[in-house]
């Protein structure tokens, strides 16, 4: 089972990677494979409905293969004036329900005041219109939340939370696949 991951934060300290970290070890932790796109590293062009060739540039092919090769998903944005970011935006813009039907997604989100509630419903609302399936657990970073060494919430109960995003998003896949199996 393939987890992806995008992070829609060009920060090299981002906050958001730091939470999602959290997940990404427990989905591993839960036995998928997970496979981080980083926008930081690896861009990718503004989208352009009208630009033909822009399936063809590098970057863009190696996203658009891992989401739809991707049994589910954890996605993560910062919150810029009160919404996601551009970046993550025009990522999801290069890719639709073809990957994203029938798949469980886990949000996570950072914010600079004490919940990224706008960034988090912005991505539900895109997410639902998708087909995905969204796990109900949400996970965000608030203003002044501090890590350990070894990249752990200080918060125990902020540990938790993140880490059940990435379990659940493990478990929907793993339930959903074998209730096809039984069809």
């Amino acid at each position: 089972m393939k987890i992806a991951v995008l992070i829609g934060s060009l920060s090299a300290d981002s906050v958001t990677m730091k939470g999602a970290k959290v997940a990404i070890q427990a989905a591993r932790t839960a036995g998928a494979e997970v496979e981080i796109f980083d926008l930081r590293e690896r861009p990718l062009p503004m989208y352009d409905p009208e630009d033909e060739g822009k399936y063809e540039e590098e970057n863009v092919k190696a996203f658009v293969e891992l989401m739809t090769q991707a049994d589910g998903f954890i996605l993560g944005s910062p919150e810029y004036h009160n919404g996601i970011s551009g970046v993550f935006k025009n990522a999801l813009d290069f890719i639709g329900s073809t990957q994203f039907a029938n798949k469980p997604v886990g949000l996570i989100a950072s914010a600079g005041g004490p919940v990224a509630t706008n960034t988090l419903n912005q991505m539900l609302t895109i997410l639902r219109s998708l087909h995905a399936y969204v796990v109900p657990q949400f996970a965000s970073v608030g203003y002044g939340v501090t890590f350990k060494e070894d990249g752990s919430f200080e918060n125990q109960n902020m540990q938790e939370r993140f880490e059940k995003v990435g379990r659940d998003v493990v478990n929907l896949v793993k339930a959903m696949k074998q209730s096809a199996e039984v069809k």
